[in-house]
């Protein structure tokens, strides 16, 4: 890079600075007279000598003057050389450092200026800023003729869905009501669209928009009871959204259904107005926000998604109950060189860190534990993530040093799902971005989910399941559960009042809750939910319905996941009675275990260790 800005520099101009033009040989002959004005150029060439003869003697006398002013106090000899250290340290640390960003920003300069002349913007093709993404203004400018009706559909749903759940929510927003929605005459913008085309299945095609909406959006709500009003004035949201099309048919409409969810947490920013005007307070605004983020990612962030059905009950069935299609083994083992964080006296003596690391995967996210006064940390630590889409996905990996106000950054990572999905496993040491030292050992293993269970026996034996308790250690089973909705609740602690029924899974140390539904003995909740399994021939899974009004049982399920192991296709799909509840009353769940592949090196391993075992018999 360093020949291609010097370079890049006009004639008779090096990279440092001017070059003077060659002189002529000695031995030269004397050409014709000079002119005037080459006297008179002489002549300036003379002046401007004598001021940077001036110049130099300037500098030298503001080097050697400190010096005799020191001696002349007789301050030690030691001071000089103490600022002399400081200068070099300077020089070496930032002034090397400023030349070189001054020369590659003058080298971006003169190429932007380069290209801007040759080409206008509007001529450029798609691949010139995304190399996979293609510009799609034909859609912008079909959302824009849509924009109108759009935000009718959006009005319609705010009044008719949204509204009526927040009334039912609690007994305080009864009165609740949208008093305006303005989506304003700004439309959300498709900034590029990448389909896949390589391994994908063929029954379905996915897309990635990149979309951005920066609209003065204008939504006021009123509580009358309380004389409360509030309200949004503008909103950002900036992110990549995903579009599955599934299944292909050969019959109209060719699509079965779309599904939609953003990959990663989408940016959003909040202008409020009225009454919550106080949430744009620093502080108070990030905390809002972040609230608002998570409601949006609990029903658009992978995992979750929205799913629009464009064919019968059957085909949107399969899609409401997604299985990953693999879980990613994670041995974040140990790291070398990092940078010494840790200073003392003021940053005259560099110390070691204290470094953890952040591992994210979609919305999964994990926390390493903290190894302290060390810069090769060994963590030994095993994680274990779904991976639902591997296209498009990344493994991304933090480092940090805790400290006690913010912790400083050791270096970042990102790799690509989809290359670990064709390697199957990887065991190497990987370099860290964005810093000058430091590596990160990692053993990464895709495994795949199979409705086998005659691989079970192997799959806990490379686990050892069999010599530890049934919740420690590494998982040999994936359990998903989709619930679907409950029928015939008892009205709780109150006959005359409707129960607030939410389900709470348990499977050995974890568990989960659903969302809640309001006053009704007949929740339909359409939730999925997965558990990682160590033992599913000894575990089981408890299910209770509770009510979150009268915080009270309202029935309780106990399943052995053996019975999973045993029914066919590892799937069961049925209304399961409750007991400890009331008469006929059900819960309609679907669910499915699956059983991780191993590796073909593991499934060698083993091989080897039971023919062994049997020639030793």
């Amino acid at each position: 890079m360093s020949n291609r800005m010097e370079g890049s520099a006009g004639p008779g101009v090096s990279a440092n600075g001017p070059v003077s033009a060659p002189s002529s040989p000695v031995g030269s002959t004397m050409g014709p007279p000079l002119s005037p004005d080459e006297l008179d150029e002489d002549q300036e060439s003379s002046l401007t000598d004598v001021t940077q003869m001036w110049i130099k003697f300037a500098k030298t006398f503001a080097i050697i003057f400190p010096i005799y002013v020191l001696g002349y106090f007789e301050f030690s000899f030691s001071w000089v050389l103490i600022g002399l250290a400081m200068l070099f340290y300077w020089r070496k640390n930032h002034g090397t450092k400023d030349y070189r960003i001054n020369r590659a920003l003058a080298f971006l300069e003169h190429e932007e200026k380069a290209v801007r002349q040759s080409v206008p913007t509007t001529e450029l093709p798609p691949w010139v800023h995304y190399p996979d993404v293609e510009r799609v203004e034909w859609l912008n400018k079909t959302v824009k003729q849509m924009w109108p009706f759009i935000c009718q559909f959006v009005d319609k749903l705010f009044r008719e869905t949204i509204e009526p759940a927040v009334k039912g929510a609690n007994p305080h927003l009864s009165s609740f009501c949208f008093t305006k929605i303005d989506m304003g005459d700004k439309p959300l913008r498709v900034n590029g669209v990448k389909v896949y085309t390589e391994n994908v299945d063929k029954r379905q095609v996915i897309m990635d928009l990149q979309i951005s909406f920066v609209g003065n959006t204008e939504i006021d709500v009123d509580i009358k009871k309380y004389y409360c009003r509030a309200g949004i004035k503008s909103i950002q949201l900036h992110g990549v959204m995903r579009v599955v099309m599934e299944p292909l048919l050969g019959d109209m409409p060719l699509i079965g259904a779309l599904s939609v969810f953003f990959l990663k947490k989408p940016l959003l920013d909040i202008n409020w107005t009225g009454l919550t005007n106080m949430l744009d307070i620093p502080g108070l605004n990030g905390l809002c926000d972040n609230i608002i983020q998570d409601i949006i990612y609990s029903y658009l962030v992978l995992p979750n998604r929205i799913t629009i059905p464009l064919v019968g009950e059957a085909e949107l069935a399969k899609l409401r109950f997604p299985i990953p299609k693999g879980l990613l083994r994670i041995h974040f083992i140990e790291a070398q060189d990092l940078l010494g964080k840790d200073k003392f006296l003021g940053g005259l003596i560099k110390g070691k860190s204290d470094p953890y690391g952040v591992i994210q995967l979609g919305t999964q996210l994990f926390q390493s534990k903290v190894i302290h006064e060390t810069v090769n940390p060994k963590w030994n630590e095993v994680y274990e993530a779904l991976v639902y889409d591997s296209s498009g996905q990344n493994l991304e990996i933090e480092l940090f040093d805790e400290d006690t106000d913010k912790d400083d950054f050791l270096g970042s990572l990102v790799i690509d799902v989809a290359e670990l999905q064709k390697e199957q496993k990887v065991d190497e040491w990987f370099v860290m971005d964005d810093v000058a030292t430091g590596k990160l050992h990692l053993k990464l293993e895709f495994l795949s989910l199979l409705n086998t269970p005659e691989k079970l026996d192997q799959v806990l034996t490379s686990i050892r399941a069999n010599r530890g308790q049934a919740n420690d250690g590494l998982s040999s089973a994936l359990l998903v559960i989709f619930l679907d909705s409950a029928r015939n609740l008892p009205s709780g602690k109150k006959v005359t009042s409707d129960p607030s029924p939410f389900v709470q899974f348990t499977v050995g140390h974890k568990s989960f809750e659903s969302k809640t539904r309001y006053k009704t003995n007949e929740p339909v909740w359409e939730e999925a939910f997965t558990f990682l399994i160590h033992n599913p021939k000894t575990q089981e899974l408890e299910v209770e319905v509770k009510d979150e009004k009268h915080d009270c049982s309202l029935g309780t399920l106990t399943l052995p996941l053996r019975q999973l192991l045993e029914a066919e296709d590892m799937m069961l799909s049925q209304r399961f009675p409750l007991r400890n509840s009331g008469p006929s009353c059900t819960l309609k769940m679907k669910m499915a275990l699956r059983v991780k592949k191993q590796s073909e090196e593991q499934e060698k391993v083993l091989w080897c260790d039971a023919h062994c075992v049997s020639l030793w018999v």
